[in-house]
């Protein structure tokens, strides 16, 4: 046991000192970055929500209409867990559109980490799949170029890539899916010209299992990988393996059906995979092409069109050359295996999302960074032979893609915008009552932090102001807050407003405060 440690030790070199290194500065900027966050996205809330709230609430936050109740009260019974449960888990994901694995981790870290992290937890366990996906990049390059220095340009890229630490920000399951794809992709790799494949169809089937429980996109990166791995194997023809293929494949998917029968529901029938079907029926693909092309470009500092143009010039030449001495050129196929199910997962995906959302392709944001390193290696091989001048090309190479990629990302999943909202909620906050007039409940979700700032409040449904909000009750301010759901029309906002000028002497006009998310803040006096 201890010649064993003692000889692991003696393996390690600079390059394994230099990716521990990029790991922890990686993990250190993103704390940094987390500490910068100062508001979420709608998602992020319902992240929390449906991790943690009770499930026979459908999803809903539950307030008492038309009566004076504390904010605090209200939400945190949604986003907070009083305890641990699986079956809360399960059924909000049941009543929901995603599998369950993502939201139950974090269901645990809630818990663990609620009195002292609150609203920042997720991030902490996107940080750790980072740290993981570091690791994984760096042994797909150097499993595929047996070039250290190489792998570890890579890792560094995807390690400090300002569009993928946003998407580590950004509190969804997406950083894990960029695990699984790793995963899965090393996998393929490492078995391509093995024989003995016993544990590799082991790992195969959880690898699919625990991707599938954790979004249903990853069936479509799992289609092509086992699509390229087919073909391989039909092309030996070795109809042994081909078996032992499906049936790994037909038993992992058993397996996801007893575990989560609501994914059946979920990809069929329910609101997210009729809308996916649709998309897939009309051809969707021009609605999302420019946003998903711009996280690309982003990926690649900007220089996409580049990336591109060459790309094809070093495919022509490479197969110009391979044809004129093929004893000589030995080409890699296991590269097939990282770039076809990348770009047809793009093409995809750009075809079937529901949304131009640029998370939903943000998986294989790794694997487009490897297959860019790959791009390199060819293109440097074809310059210069030394392993010197191209560590230097690289080095600069790896400069001009981040200083690039730096000085244009805008940071979104900070959620800058919030902080001067919650200011003015603080504010105003101390003296004065807030009425949130609402017509869909998880609209007020993104308003979290401002509505905790006042001393209490008055949730009311549209439909119901004649009878909650224009009463004597609420007819003696002289100053008061008030919130609109945005899917109430600006007339009828500005009808409630003058009512409540009419019904209260004390009140003289109005004033709007800010407009965010998917509400709009007044102050009457």
């Amino acid at each position: 046991m201890w010649s064993k440690f003692t000889n692991r030790i003696k393996q390690v070199n600079k390059y394994h000192v230099l990716i521990l290194i990029t790991v922890m500065l990686s993990a250190m900027l993103l704390v940094y970055l987390t500490d910068l966050k100062v508001g979420m996205h709608l998602d992020e809330y319902l992240t929390y929500g449906l991790a943690n709230n009770d499930a026979d609430s459908r999803n809903k936050i539950t307030p008492e209409y038309g009566v004076r109740i504390s904010a605090t009260d209200v939400f945190d019974g949604f986003f907070y867990p009083d305890g641990f449960s699986i079956r809360n888990v399960w059924l909000n994901q049941g009543n929901n559109v995603h599998p369950p694995l993502y939201y139950l981790l974090f269901h645990i870290f809630i818990l663990v980490t609620h009195s002292f992290l609150a609203l920042k937890t997720g991030v902490l366990l996107n940080i750790i799949f980072h740290m993981i996906n570091i690791v994984l990049v760096w042994f797909i390059i150097k499993e595929m170029l047996h070039k250290e220095y190489e792998a570890l340009f890579g890792a560094v890229l995807y390690a400090f890539m300002p569009i993928i630490l946003g998407n580590v920000l950004f509190m969804r399951m997406y950083m894990l899916m960029s695990t699984y794809f790793l995963g899965l992709t090393l996998l393929f790799i490492r078995a391509w010209n093995k024989s003995d494949r016993k544990l590799f169809y082991i790992k195969l089937g959880i690898i699919t299992v625990c991707g599938t429980l954790t979004h249903y996109y990853f069936l479509i990166y799992l289609f092509f990988c086992c699509l390229v791995w087919g073909i391989c194997i039909l092309e030996k023809r070795n109809w042994k393996e081909l078996i032992g293929f499906i049936v790994t494949m037909a038993v992992s998917g058993i397996a996801c059906v007893l575990i989560f029968p609501y994914m059946l529901e979920h990809i069929f029938t329910g609101t997210a995979g009729e809308r996916t079907i649709n998309n897939l029926l009309s051809s969707a693909f021009l609605k999302n092409v420019k946003n998903f092309a711009d996280a690309i470009n982003s990926i690649y500092g900007g220089f996409l069109l580049a990336v591109i143009i060459v790309a094809v010039m070093v495919l022509i030449f490479s197969r110009i050359v391979w044809k004129k001495d093929e004893k000589e050129q030995k080409r890699d196929f296991r590269w097939s295996m990282i770039a076809f199910p990348c770009i047809l997962y793009f093409l995809t995906i750009t075809w079937i999302a529901i949304m131009s959302a640029t998370r939903y392709i943000s998986p294989i944001y790794p694997i487009c960074i490897i297959l860019l390193i790959g791009l390199f290696d060819k293109l440097a091989s074809y310059m210069t032979g030394s392993d010197k001048a191209k560590c230097m090309v690289g080095i600069l190479l790896l400069a001009i893609l981040l200083n690039s990629a730096w000085k244009t990302y805008s940071w979104s999943e900070l959620h800058l915008d919030a902080e001067e909202c919650i200011n003015t909620a603080r504010k105003y906050g101390v003296n004065n009552e807030c009425i949130y007039v609402l017509n869909v409940s998880w609209h007020s979700f993104p308003s979290y932090q401002e509505f905790i700032q006042y001393q209490n409040m008055t949730f009311i449904r549209d439909y119901q102001l004649d009878e909650l909000l224009y009463t004597e009750e609420f007819s003696n301010y002289d100053h008061v807050i008030m919130y609109f759901d945005n899917y109430i029309s600006d007339e009828n906002v500005e009808n409630i407003l003058t009512k409540m000028i009419e019904i209260n002497p004390g009140l003289d006009g109005y004033e709007m405060l800010h407009k965010y998310s998917y509400n709009t803040a007044y102050y009457l006096e």
